[in-house]
């Protein structure tokens, strides 16, 4: 029996889930700004969602105004943030009939890494910004702050469902196997050390 367990470089996980991936052809342009940190994280979602849709960026870095300029230069996108402040009302979300949506962006990280992330950062702040409300937590492998705390792949998919996008159901149905599979898979490591 051997405590080295492979690793895939596509999907970044220790148990590879790529041929559980579909991948849709998405309308919406999906841009993830993943921290630095982020990338060894074996529990991130935001590789998942990634791979999932067609039309998707994903960066890393810690600072990323330079990259927003550009991308915000003739286009429009909303920022997918919790909202930090229940009583504002400032930050409604513009419907895709109210205006031309380009996109939505994520921020990937801790709580703590996100927020830093957005606090420094005056282009992010000063984004329209989708809030998702009564949508709760399925990310069962990792301890969530609130049970509305979303993963990063479940904030995105339920935005791109807010704002029209289809087969968002499909997207779900595979991050529960992604979630599903995980937990099998912790389980058999569990037994393989004892």
């Amino acid at each position: 029996m051997s405590n080295m367990r492979s690793y895939c470089y596509n999907c970044m996980r220790s148990l590879c889930l790529c041929e559980h991936i579909q991948t849709i052809d998405n309308q919406l342009d999906v841009v993830i700004l993943q921290h630095s940190k982020e990338q060894k994280n074996n529990k991130n979602t935001a590789i998942l969602l990634n791979l999932s849709l067609k039309k998707s960026q994903f960066i890393r870095g810690k600072n990323f105004d330079e990259f927003l300029a550009n991308l915000l230069h003739e286009k429009n996108y909303l920022l997918v943030f919790p909202k930090l402040d229940q009583h504002n009302s400032s930050d409604i979300i513009p419907t895709a009939k109210d205006s031309k949506i380009d996109g939505i962006i994520l921020i990937d990280g801790t709580w703590k890494k996100a927020r830093k992330i957005y606090y420094e950062s005056k282009i992010l702040q000063n984004l329209p910004k989708i809030y998702i409300d009564n949508k709760s937590n399925q990310y069962i492998i990792r301890k969530s702050p609130a049970p509305n705390a979303l993963s990063t792949y479940e904030a995105g998919v339920f935005a791109l469902e807010i704002l029209g996008e289809q087969k968002t159901q499909v997207l779900m149905e595979r991050f529960k196997t992604f979630m599903e599979m995980s937990l099998s898979s912790v389980s058999e490591y569990k037994r393989e050390k004892l």
